[in-house]
């Protein structure tokens, strides 16, 4: 982030239109990634009049990714697809590949995020045909987990497990160890929704391993909760208790609200299997609080969210006038 802000101020003071281009997209990802969508929009679309300007298309599909991709965040799935195939088109005009498997892979999401499993993994399967077709492992991997998720949510256990272990294969080819545990988290919770425990055990354990040596404090809650999971259709409530109040407490500490909301509704279930009902109500008042806390929150987001898009469409009506004007103008001085 600071060396793009550092990017920006040295192409402007230099006169380098091209590196500010490059530093506004990579300044709308990083944006995006923090899940701040207001500045992240914001130099998407400056990016994309940039783009336009200097006639360099690749970096224009790129900005049309980029917004499309906060947009969809946002929750209007139907704008954010139009923006990817619009880059699509691009991207297959010029013949950027990896740009293509990218529009392919953002279009999956949208499906996916939507509930339309095999539409999103007809676009997962494109975006892994292509990364292979131009060797770019990251681009596998991500390809291999994404139709593995797909695939483990449609209850096709076979092939998620299949996807799973090339993906685990392709991460430790390339050095992410963190892609690793979290793809034996999955795994491991396929396993154990079959009840091969053993297997499950296996996979579950290591993912905690990798995350703990890698101090990975925003997975490790998953990982922890995965374990704890296990053992309690394992039937060993003890073990369930201990890990369910690791990912609790870890959850805590991180202030992942999602993660203490999960947490505290495992450890009241544990709890009233042992008939302890004092802590049960303990922790089932705590998940009862912090589900209306999200519940809340997610309706401020959703307001938020709004507002964003209301003025991203406002700002994108004000550019089309601004250019229907100036096409005006030079019909006139044509004329």
């Amino acid at each position: 982030f600071n060396y793009a802000k550092q990017t920006v101020k040295l192409a402007i003071e230099f006169d380098h239109p091209k590196n500010k281009l490059l530093a506004w997209l990579q300044l709308a990802d990083i944006y995006s990634k923090k899940a701040d969508y207001r500045s992240s929009l914001e130099y998407g679309n400056k990016s994309k009049a940039l783009a336009l300007a200097l006639d360099m298309d690749k970096e224009y599909a790129e900005s049309l990714i980029l917004i499309g991709g906060s947009i969809s965040k946002l929750g209007d799935y139907e704008k954010s697809a139009a923006l990817n195939f619009q880059a699509l088109a691009i991207f297959e005009k010029i013949g950027d590949h990896k740009g293509i498997s990218e529009a392919f892979n953002r279009i999956g999401y949208d499906y996916f995020v939507q509930g339309f499993h095999d539409k999103a993994l007809e676009y997962y399967t494109q975006t892994l045909k292509i990364s292979r077709e131009i060797k770019e492992l990251e681009g596998i991997s991500r390809g291999l987990n994404n139709v593995a998720i797909v695939y483990a949510d449609k209850g096709e256990s076979l092939f998620a497990k299949a996807y799973f272990k090339e993906s685990i294969e392709i991460n430790k080819l390339i050095d992410k160890p963190s892609w690793v545990g979290i793809n034996y988290l999955n795994l491991g919770t396929v396993y154990r929704i079959e009840e091969k425990y053993d297997t499950a055990f296996y996979y579950l354990k290591r993912s905690v391993q990798i995350m703990t040596r890698l101090n990975n404090r925003q997975k490790l809650p998953d990982s922890y909760y995965g374990l704890s999971m296990y053992y309690r259709d394992f039937g060993k409530p003890d073990s369930s208790l201990y890990y369910a109040k690791l990912s609790y407490q870890l959850g805590m500490e991180n202030k992942q609200k999602n993660k203490v909301f999960n947490g505290a509704k495992l450890l009241s279930e544990l709890y009233e299997q042992q008939d302890d009902f004092e802590n049960a109500f303990t922790y089932s008042k705590i998940e009862s609080q912090l589900k209306d806390s999200l519940a809340t929150e997610m309706s401020m987001a959703r307001i938020s969210h709004l507002e964003l898009l209301y003025e991203y469409d406002k700002t994108e009506q004000e550019n089309k006038i601004a250019q229907q004007r100036r096409e005006y103008i030079l019909i006139l001085v044509g004329a």
